[in-house]
């Protein structure tokens, strides 16, 4: 009797259903780095942060810029979408000091977003056990505080 051998399947990443607050988007980003050593995912939502839409580019061609023109479409077919919420997980990078390019990145995001009718809420960025929000890297009173 032949035994045949089970191949091991890789874990699945399940988001969740709701991004309503900050710790919501950092689980979310841990969930993406325990997967994937690359990846830029983004969370469509509507004003209570209940997730409808959703994108995860994984493997090093893809950029943040995926993820954000897929947010970006996402506005026009998507009836509710309020909000949107980044992701960016890499390998190897230093975030413990931020940089003018990362704040630079956020306004100009926020701005792009803000034409297609969406905030953008939040985009935290990882890279092993560390996160970053570039909401609070770049401004006084990200967008979550107020709402």
């Amino acid at each position: 009797m032949s035994r045949r051998r089970r191949r091991r399947r890789r874990p699945r990443f399940v988001p969740l259903s709701v991004i309503a607050e900050l710790a919501n988007a950092i689980d979310t980003a841990f969930g993406l780095v325990a997967l994937y050593p690359h990846a830029h995912a983004v969370f469509v939502t509507d004003s209570e942060g209940a997730v409808r839409d959703m994108w995860v580019f994984r493997g090093q061609r893809h950029t943040a810029e995926d993820a954000i023109g897929a947010g970006l479409e996402a506005a026009t077919r998507v009836p509710d979408a309020r909000r949107a919420v980044l992701v960016s997980v890499m390998e190897n990078v230093d975030l413990l000091i931020p940089n003018e390019l990362e704040v630079e990145m956020w306004r100009s995001t926020v701005a792009r977003f803000a034409e297609a009718g969406l905030v953008l809420w939040e985009w935290v960025v990882a890279s092993g056990t560390v996160v970053r929000s570039l909401a609070v890297t770049a401004e006084t009173e990200p967008s979550w505080r107020r709402s």
